[in-house]
């Protein structure tokens, strides 16, 4: 994410993007948008309700008070700033999520994953999914303020027709399992998704949300269960390696050098804000779980990581002008800085004490 992002910072340089056609800004466009509806299907597909039914305690109470402590900081921090609260209450969302594969990653490399640390890390975040999809609803919802009359209505015949898509769903994949084929099921998923986003754009409302939607649709459906995570495995090396890098791209085509020297004051503010908001929640939801003030303080430094559900809402909020430039930079700049602090912070933990894992 990071690379990519960089990447988009230097495409976007007067230098060289003054030499790149405009066919090609236009393709790359066209890439980013599949890449936030891949990026948003895996999440939906991703997304297991009877985990989070069955996760315990100690997660969901990380969890609750990692999400809420860091939106309340971040909506206080920018009314103070001066900013809306339109402005205060998209930093508030983009604050308060948590990336669960960049932790995933990173607990796998450090051999962390199966500890106590890691599995109240990974199950926090199962919870995480959940307030991500209500946050980008409310981001969607102020992205439509200026139809908010017809948003309800669309929003409710959207639903209803993803409710008679998930009864008819099952039926048309059981036609298409009759060839017994890993690429047909895996074409089938796609092509419903983009139809979902494409009902979901004609009714005045984003793909990001159809897309969503066609992810859980899937994920509820009746499926082989070693057949459907062989597609998730396969649709996450086609996203990743291919159309999702081109979001993150055009995330950093948008910034430009100077946009960090004028705003580096707001950057440092923002980061700090969120950082502190993470570490203070794991730290007052200590009492309510069965782990230790240091435990909770270095799964604070692990929720703090970001870079998926949050980029994409800054993005919609950029997109739909409900955010000025500098508060974008903010975010953006926010979630890689978080994201890099964390693999240091566990080795040094994990150095000096390995029993804070268990």
């Amino acid at each position: 994410m990071i690379g990519q992002i960089i990447a988009g910072i230097i495409l976007g340089l007067p230098f060289i993007s003054s030499n790149v056609s405009s066919g090609a800004i236009a393709a790359t466009s066209t890439l980013a948008d599949f890449g936030i509806i891949f990026l948003l299907l895996l999440t939906g597909m991703q997304l297991d309700i009877e985990k989070f039914k069955k996760a315990e305690v100690s997660s969901v109470m990380i969890a609750v008070f990692c999400t809420f402590v860091p939106f309340l900081l971040g909506f206080a921090a920018s009314k103070l700033l001066g900013f809306s609260t339109l402005v205060a209450g998209v930093v508030g969302a983009c604050l308060s999520l948590t990336a669960e594969g960049a932790n995933l990653d990173i607990l796998m490399e450090l051999g962390a994953l199966n500890t106590k640390i890691g599995v109240v890390i990974m199950g926090a975040g199962i919870l995480d999914d959940l307030f991500g999809t209500l946050f980008l609803s409310f981001a969607l919802l102020l992205a439509h303020a200026t139809g908010l009359i017809l948003f309800p209505l669309n929003l409710l015949l959207f639903i209803v027709i993803a409710f008679l898509t998930f009864k008819l769903f099952p039926y048309m994949l059981a036609i298409v399992h009759r060839d017994k084929s890993l690429v047909s099921s895996f074409s089938a998923i796609l092509v419903f998704c983009i139809i979902i986003a494409s009902i979901s754009v004609r009714l005045g409302l984003s793909a990001v949300l159809g897309a969503l939607f066609a992810g859980m649709i899937i994920k509820l459906a009746d499926h082989d269960k070693h057949e459907f995570r062989q597609i998730v495995n396969d649709l996450k090396v086609l996203a990743f390696s291919f159309v999702v890098p081109f979001f993150f791209i055009r995330i950093g085509m948008f910034l430009q050098p100077q946009h960090f020297i004028e705003n580096w004051a707001l950057i440092l503010i923002v980061t700090f804000v969120a950082t502190f908001g993470k570490i203070a929640g794991a730290i007052i939801a200590t009492p309510f779980t069965n782990l230790r003030l240091a435990q909770s303080h270095l799964i604070g430094w692990g929720m703090n990581s970001r870079g998926a559900i949050e980029l994409v809402i800054a993005e919609i909020a950029r997109a739909n002008d409900l955010i000025p430039i500098s508060v974008y930079v903010a975010i953006v700049s926010m979630a890689v800085l978080t994201t890099l602090v964390f693999p240091f912070v566990l080795r040094y933990s994990i150095r000096h004490d390995r029993s804070i894992l268990r």
